[in-house]
């Protein structure tokens, strides 16, 4: 089975369940924290991969305790608890990932990440508008600083990447140089 098709129907429903119950902000905050606790411990999904090893009953204490002081809400407990019940919980990154591409598009937001070679204010400014524009969407635009680029910037939207990055362009250059002397030879 793809597994990538049941991750975005798990994540569907939990986006109807918690837009009708009118928690959709809340799970969504908590969705993104949880998420940033197992992308930040790789340990914490081997122990969730684990059919054997842990109890489902200590799974589930596992995301409180990512929320620290939080409570869980009872939307996302009882999303979780499904998700131990048909044995999916493997899947909980995927449709944490799916969920939060739901939540964006519910209210209008596009994600975006700019990754430049050195700060610059006014390329950011000047993206949020063309993108507003573009998009009919509001963008969240993150942005990073890699000198490797050497100049220029790389942005990341939704599935797609627009590298206009000086290292980029050298290594195509590069690559295409190869190909003509493997060519004459």
């Amino acid at each position: 089975m793809n597994t990538g098709i049941i991750a975005s129907r798990y994540a569907l429903a939990l986006y109807k369940y918690v837009s009708e119950t009118g928690n959709a902000r809340q799970a969504d905050a908590q969705v993104r924290r949880l998420q940033e606790v197992l992308a930040a411990t790789p340990a914490l999904q081997q122990v969730l991969d684990d059919p054997a090893g842990v109890s489902p009953e200590q799974k589930k204490a596992l995301f409180e305790s990512a929320l620290a002081s939080e409570k869980l809400l009872p939307e996302l407990d009882r999303f979780l608890s499904m998700l131990l019940e048909n044995r999916r919980l493997d899947l909980v990154k995927l449709v944490f990932h799916d969920f939060l591409s739901l939540c964006d598009q519910g209210e209008g937001i596009v994600r975006v990440r700019l990754v430049t070679a050195a700060p610059s204010g006014t390329l950011e400014t000047r993206l949020q508008k063309l993108l507003q524009e573009k998009t009919g969407r509001k963008p969240v635009i993150v942005t990073e600083v890699d000198p490797a680029l050497l100049g220029g910037f790389r942005l990341e939207l939704e599935d797609r990447l627009l590298d206009a990055s000086v290292r980029h362009q050298l290594e195509t250059i590069r690559t295409e140089l190869l190909e003509r002397n493997h060519r004459i030879v």
